[in-house]
């Protein structure tokens, strides 16, 4: 047919009725509306989920309860990599169980003798504990005492470890403790001789779940400590610790740092490590890799993790005193009428 002579156009289409094209209209909308309200809801679900970790912050930050953590379920299988030069990867597992973990509380712990030592005007305690806290406002000081230390560990060992702990000295009691601490409750701990200057939000970043000091090329350094709680590391430190005290070791460098390194390097990396420079480097390039750790090569006591002799903001950071190592430990000691613990610990 060609065009200009077509057909006449013929109406052949269903006459809708005007009420009921407005009802198909008003159920259209109704269900649009519906599937808006239930998106919303899921959006909302997600958001609650991904903001769990910060709202246990943030609760802790008012000094409200944070929300219970389940220890058992954070737990992870330890795996066994091949012990080749250089397979000083972290582990895939170690990886995602650490990624769960809640943000680091904002506690400062000390263990010392005495609560007094917080307001001693030592210069050790002055640039050391009374600095980290002026440096990091918000963040809440903890002075645990001897018979706090030993309360704690009451509660958390089973009895037959606290049998065989609870006649040692202070000191190894500590080392036990300390790993309980990380575990259970989490921030940041150091031993009353370390000095500060650095900042902790010059060092953290959102993600930041574990700091893990080298000494030199050693090891992991023991008298500094910085975690969420329920870190595997923490837990299997102690498991660690527990084992070999019931071995019968007792030399307190070899259960303390020796034994914290074994433990760490083997629930990171899934292998012990050994300190030489090399393996030292290449497990500190990793840990510098993952998001989650703060790794640091510390100099005693001239460069560590929160402290340097290079550039630091003078708004940030005065030096109060004569000595930029902090002077003598021993001077703290004799102020509290301590005795020294090396002249009591069989090392």
């Amino acid at each position: 047919m060609r065009p200009g002579n077509r057909e006449p156009y013929k109406d052949d289409s269903i006459k809708v009725p005007k009420w009921l094209f407005l009802v198909l209209i008003f159920v259209f909308f109704a269900n649009i509306m519906s599937l808006l309200v239930l998106n919303q809801e899921a959006i909302m679900d997600i958001y609650d989920t991904s903001s769990t970790h910060v709202g246990s912050m943030m609760n802790q930050a008012s000094n409200q309860e944070p929300e219970e953590i389940d220890f058992e379920s954070l737990k992870m299988e330890i795996t066994n990599n091949k012990p080749t030069f250089n397979n000083w990867k972290v582990s895939k597992e170690y990886n995602e169980h650490v990624a769960k973990l809640v943000p680091i509380p904002k506690l400062i712990h000390f263990t010392f003798p005495s609560k007094e030592v917080a307001n001693s005007k030592n210069e050790m305690i002055l640039n050391g504990l009374q600095n980290l806290v002026d440096l990091n406002p918000g963040w809440e000081l903890k002075v645990w005492e001897d018979k706090e230390v030993e309360e704690f560990l009451v509660e958390k060992l089973p009895a037959d470890e606290w049998e065989r702990l609870k006649d040692r000295h202070i000191v190894e009691k500590s080392d036990v403790f300390r790993l309980l601490l990380m575990y259970y409750v989490g921030g940041f701990y150091q031993d009353i001789d370390r000095v500060a200057n650095i900042p902790f939000d010059k060092l953290f970043t959102k993600d930041t779940k574990v700091m893990l000091a080298t000494h030199y090329d050693v090891n992991f350094a023991q008298d500094i400590m910085c975690s969420s709680p329920g870190n595997h590391v923490f837990w299997y430190a102690y498991e660690l610790n527990a084992k070999r005290r019931k071995q019968g070791h007792k030399g307190v460098i070899f259960l303390g740092p020796n034994t914290y390194f074994d433990a760490a390097t083997k629930v990171i990396f899934g292998r012990q490590g050994s300190g030489t420079p090399e393996i030292m480097n290449k497990i500190r390039e990793s840990l510098t890799e993952n998001p989650y750790t703060l790794t640091h090569r510390e100099v005693w006591s001239t460069d560590t993790m929160v402290f340097t002799f290079g550039d630091v903001d003078e708004k940030d950071y005065k030096w109060r005193g004569k000595r930029p190592d902090g002077g003598s430990k021993d001077k703290v000691y004799r102020e509290f009428g301590i005795r020294h613990w090396t002249k009591d610990v069989q090392q």
